[in-house]
């Protein structure tokens, strides 16, 4: 299923650095995500894993040039 630009939508990603508000989510597939809200689970077997709120971009969205890029690849199912 895919989320209509300017969508809200929730990603839970198993990163090792930092994720911040206004940062960039990149898929493989070339879809973009900023970064509106951010937490990390401190407890459970996915301790460290980010649960984040995004707003999906235009692929023609002009890039904030202070917000970091993260790409990020899906689990196989």
């Amino acid at each position: 299923m895919k989320a209509a630009v300017g969508a809200e939508v929730g990603l839970y990603i198993d990163h090792r650095g930092e994720v911040e508000v206004g940062d960039e989510i990149v898929t493989r597939s070339g879809r973009r995500d900023l970064v509106v809200q951010h937490r990390v689970q401190v407890k459970g077997i996915h301790a460290g894993r980010h649960h984040l709120r995004c707003v999906v971009l235009a692929p023609d969205a002009e890039r904030d040039p202070d917000s970091r890029v993260i790409t990020i690849w899906w689990y196989s199912r």
